[in-house]
């Protein structure tokens, strides 16, 4: 579509696995959120379980849920510091 043209590379490039954000995210997240701040992330369909696993396994999160939207797909992952 052409507003997706628009985008800068950065925006619409999430490495192999389209998932490198997310490991950025994971990785400097916790610097800035105090003992139990939150953090919201969107995910895209077939993506939440590998998403979950990047900060469950970082042992910088407490806690890691995956929450679905209307239609019942995995939508939104919430890390709890």
């Amino acid at each position: 579509k052409e507003e997706v043209k628009k985008e800068p590379t950065l925006a619409l490039d999430g490495g192999i696995d389209g998932l490198d954000f997310y490991r950025v995210i994971c990785d400097n997240a916790s610097k800035f959120l105090s003992q139990n701040g939150v953090i919201y992330l969107e995910c895209g369909i077939g993506q939440s379980a590998q998403i979950k696993e990047i900060f469950a396994s970082s042992n910088l999160y407490k806690d890691v849920c995956v929450y679905k939207d209307i239609n019942g797909i995995d939508r939104i992952i919430k890390v709890v510091k």
